[in-house]
């Protein structure tokens, strides 16, 4: 991706467009070009109706304004898409990025004033989005200018708001902005925690082992830790091992999202210590959450751990999932039984697929009789790991994930999965545009189908 600037005379801002894959970039004026209606008259029509005298008419400046609301509204939905369709589907779903970010760059004047306008919206709304949708527009702005104005936005971002900081740093490594490095660096070492916190994580996915990321897990603000132990799942497992003693120690801090996000990265480099602690009773800080160190890493023996950790609550979407990916065909049983309650029955339903495959017919796939009688059918032995009605192995995870069953967030957890299981080395970056994703993922599919399989599911 490259920038490509072009001047324009004061006191328009320079603005750029995005060079980009397989997309023929817009006319950089195209937004100018749309001719307003004409002024309302009696006698004015269109497609045979007459436009109504007294109406307002809209000026240049507030339509070019509703246009670049309208695209920046458009492009954080687009940007949130990203995550919520299966893995084929991505490319096509970043095809409209750019004739969005083209709107939204080149639709009048006043750029940063309206940017930082529909941020501070999505901030009062809680459109974490929204967030995404403006740094990736403020980070294609040639020059300091949008950068300043992206701090700006970033000041105004709450410290407790961790999603709105977590999407602020993905779309500050995705921008085009040569100097966006730079810019994350000055950022980690800023006074505001909220400015810390999104230059941790932004830099971490360039660098990918920073080696300010020790001094941030010990920062006193929560939100930067955060972001710090969150970047840590991001690296190998030789880096995150360097780390270790500092990711321990956050396993006993009271914020829950530091706690989880240490486990986890501890978890997907290999160290087991996170669930050993969950074992011997610790990690409470964590809640039901803990139950994702049981699927990730937990073998047949942790049945009771899980359903200790599940016990603290009611059964929810939650519940059901998370037995459904531990794997342990005696789950059929609390599965079945919520196929009766009416919120919860296409989630029980979803679960038993997860556990079982497609077992039934779509139209039994809320029947309990129906699923009993097909699973004692194939009479899967207690103490193995099933998902998909197949005992679990690298292969297995890969056929999930190219599925069209997952979400690229669910894909997201499954290659962590494989690496808290020993069978994925290096972390895959799924934030990647599809066009520099593609081919990391085509070699990784074929090099996980070899790793051997354990013979229960566990390994």
């Amino acid at each position: 991706m490259t920038i490509e600037p072009r001047e324009e005379p004061s006191p328009a801002p320079v603005r750029a467009t995005w060079t980009r894959p397989r997309a023929q970039a817009l006319a950089p004026e195209a937004a100018r070009d749309v001719e307003l209606p004409p002024p309302a008259t009696e006698a004015t029509t269109l497609g045979g109706l007459g436009w109504r005298p007294g109406i307002a008419r809209a000026s240049r400046a507030d339509f070019y304004r509703s246009v670049r609301y309208e695209a920046l509204e458009e492009l954080g939905y687009t940007g949130r898409s990203r995550w919520r369709v299966p893995l084929a589907e991505r490319p096509a779903v970043e095809e409209r990025l750019w004739p969005l970010l083209d709107a939204a760059l080149h639709a009048g004047d006043d750029l940063y004033d309206q940017v930082l306008g529909f941020w501070a919206d999505g901030l009062e709304l809680d459109l974490a989005w929204s967030t995404w949708a403006a740094v990736l527009v403020l980070g294609c702005v040639r020059g300091g200018a949008g950068l300043a104005a992206l701090e700006r936005g970033l000041l105004r971002v709450p410290r407790e708001a961790r999603d709105h900081q977590a999407c602020a740093a993905e779309a500050l490594w995705l921008a085009p902005h040569p100097d966006r490095e730079p810019f994350a660096r000055a950022l980690c070492a800023a006074g505001e925690p909220v400015l810390r916190a999104v230059g941790v994580a932004a830099l971490a996915r360039t660098e990918r082992s920073p080696a300010s990321l020790a001094l941030h897990l010990d920062d006193p603000q929560p939100c930067v830790a955060t972001a710090a132990a969150r970047a840590a799942v991001g690296l190998d497992a030789e880096a995150v091992r360097e780390r270790a003693p500092r990711l321990a120690s956050g396993l006993r801090h009271p914020d829950a999202d530091l706690a989880f996000a240490c486990a986890v990265a501890l978890l997907g480099a290999g160290d087991r210590q996170p669930l050993l602690d969950l074992r011997a009773g610790g990690c409470a800080a964590l809640g039901r959450r803990a139950a994702d160190l049981v699927v990730l890493a937990g073998d047949a023996d942790d049945t009771a751990t899980l359903q200790r950790v599940l016990g603290r609550g009611s059964l929810d979407a939650y519940a059901l999932d998370a037995l459904a990916r531990f794997g342990h065909p005696g789950a059929w049983a609390p599965l079945c039984g919520a196929l009766a309650d009416p919120e919860l029955a296409d989630e029980a339903a979803a679960a038993l697929e997860t556990l079982f495959g497609a077992a039934v017919p779509v139209a039994q796939r809320q029947a309990p009789r129906a699923w009993q009688a097909a699973i004692e059918a194939r009479g899967f032995a207690p103490a193995t790991r099933l998902r998909r009605g197949r005992v679990w192995s690298a292969a297995v995870g890969c056929d999930e994930c190219q599925s069209d069953e997952l979400d690229v967030t669910e894909v997201a957890g499954r290659l962590l999965e494989l690496r808290a299981r020993g069978l994925l080395r290096d972390p895959v970056e799924l934030g990647a545009l599809s066009t520099e994703l593609e081919p990391v993922l085509a070699g990784l599919w074929p090099a996980l189908r070899k790793r051997p399989a354990a013979p229960d599911g566990f390994g």
